[in-house]
């Protein structure tokens, strides 16, 4: 296809190498679209756009095929309603700003938005690097391949939806719903590959990440509640379902399919095929063959600053078996928490569980609270700390306890007698006051820096403060840039 003046002829695949794997390519032009818009090139700061239309016009240059559009195309679609001389003039200072903005970084000016019969170009297809290509790609390799590593290859470079901060435009709504329904099917995909291999721990990975996007996927949520059945995890499983339930009430004002609300009480009734366990409970670490086993939520933005915290924290826990992190209500504890616990994860193969306590007011229910997380059933008259302790004795994990604060008493003593009995089994707990046990390491966590009033625009841009302040506003103002 034709590629613009002096542009050499490129398919779609061949941008998709990464421009930073060698020295020998000129430098790239690198654009991210999915989960949020950045131009960048070699080592420079990506663009701060200032014009909202000079980066719509990237932005659909970069999401055309050949990343070539006709100046009717960009008119339509940027000024719709504008008079064609009005909607002339407009795109003239649009492409003059965008060019404007491209030509601080290090790429050839000559080739930045050129224009060949009536069409505009980005910039030569083999200097270009796009994350929405990159992904594509890695999809199209997966739907060949049996290998579950390809799939999970191509499913980590979706990195969230595509240009969130343009939900409104038309231009971008369809190609969001393809990339979000491909990315939705390497899920499915992958998790009945591990499911067919037994290996169902990444199997309930993939679900999960299937369901958090797409929470009325009833099909994915009956395959979860299969595993956590199959594994011996049925209060999980149950879970699922009443969740399940209340999404669909909620969001559509319907009930599960009749198969699901059968295979529901089949569960309940202890009538779905359960492997028997050899002493009537099934230890954490049986559930985990493979990768390991968490119920971590997945982050939706990103992780700014706190890295001293991170490292300090995450060492910490290598070596300690009690952190608590402390501080203020809001201040960023169980984000923190969170963070450092993914971090950890490989660590503990038994798994990395989140309890969160925040909802709970009887502080007689947190043993049971975590014994239902862990999938531990009940037996008889024994405690649930009684059954903790049995189940959890030879098992290596972490528990990560969230907001104790108004269970102090409760917790202290539950924590004390299960690191009391499982010399394996480490705690990382979020509180507003430590839980006062030997051992403990209680870890300050204070508000982010303010920065220095008095300083020039690029210092205030790296403050950790102004970074987290500027991308939350990002979310609802993509253009939103800090000036002096």
């Amino acid at each position: 296809m034709s590629t613009g003046p002096g542009h050499p002829t490129a398919d779609a695949e061949s941008q998709e190498h990464d421009p930073e794997a060698s020295r020998d390519y000129p430098i790239h032009l690198r654009v991210q679209l999915l989960n949020g818009f950045q131009v960048a090139a070699g080592n420079e700061a990506p663009i701060v756009w200032r014009s909202r239309k000079a980066a719509q016009l990237v932005k659909l240059l970069a999401l055309a095929p050949d990343h070539g559009l006709y100046r009717e195309q960009l008119l339509e679609r940027l000024w719709p309603d504008s008079a064609p001389d009005v909607a002339a003039n407009n795109l003239r200072h649009a492409l003059h700003v965008a060019r404007r903005a491209l030509r601080t970084l290090p790429l050839d000016p000559m080739l930045i938005l050129q224009t060949q019969g009536g069409r505009v170009y980005l910039y030569p297809p083999d200097r270009l690097w796009i994350d929405v290509n990159a992904f594509e790609m890695a999809a199209r390799a997966a739907r060949s391949a049996t290998d579950p590593d390809v799939y999970w290859a191509a499913i980590d470079r979706y990195t969230g939806p595509l240009l969130p901060g343009e939900v409104y435009e038309d231009w971008a709504a369809f190609r969001r719903e393809m990339l979000e329904s491909t990315y939705l099917a390497l899920l499915d995909d992958v998790a009945q590959l591990h499911e067919v291999r037994g290996e169902y721990p990444q199997a309930l990975a993939a679900l999960r990440r299937l369901i958090e996007v797409d929470p009325l996927h009833e099909a994915a949520c009956v395959r979860i509640m299969q595993i956590y059945a199959l594994t011996g995890r049925r209060s999980l499983a149950l879970h699922q379902f009443r969740k399940l339930r209340q999404t669909l009430q909620q969001s559509l004002d319907v009930a599960p399919e009749p198969a699901t609300q059968t295979l529901y009480v089949a569960i309940k009734d202890g009538q779905f095929p359960i492997p028997a366990p050899q002493d009537g409970n099934l230890p954490v670490a049986a559930f985990a063959v493979g990768q390991p086993v968490t119920n971590l939520p997945y982050a939706v933005s990103d992780f700014i600053g706190r890295a001293r915290d991170i490292s300090g924290i995450t060492q910490l826990l290598a070596h300690r078996r009690l952190v608590t992190l402390t501080g203020p209500g809001g201040v960023g504890k169980t984000r923190l928490a969170l963070e450092v616990a993914w971090k950890r994860v490989e660590a503990y193969p038994d798994g990395v569980w989140l309890i969160e306590l925040a909802t709970l007011i009887d502080p007689t229910l947190v043993p049971q609270t975590i014994a239902e997380v862990l999938g531990i059933q009940a037996e008889g008259a024994r405690s649930p700390i009684d059954r903790l302790v049995t189940t959890l004795r030879d098992s290596t994990l972490l528990l990560v306890l969230d907001n104790c604060e108004h269970l102090i008493v409760a917790c202290a003593h539950l924590v004390e007698t299960v690191l009391n009995s499982c010399p394996h089994l480490h705690v990382l707990a979020t509180s507003r006051e430590a839980l006062h046990l030997p051992g403990e390491c209680p870890w300050p966590v204070s508000s982010l820096p303010l920065p220095n009033p008095h300083a020039r625009r690029i210092t205030l841009a790296e403050n950790d403060s102004v970074r987290l302040f500027v991308d939350r506003v990002r979310w609802h103002q993509p253009g939103f840039a800090v000036t002096q």
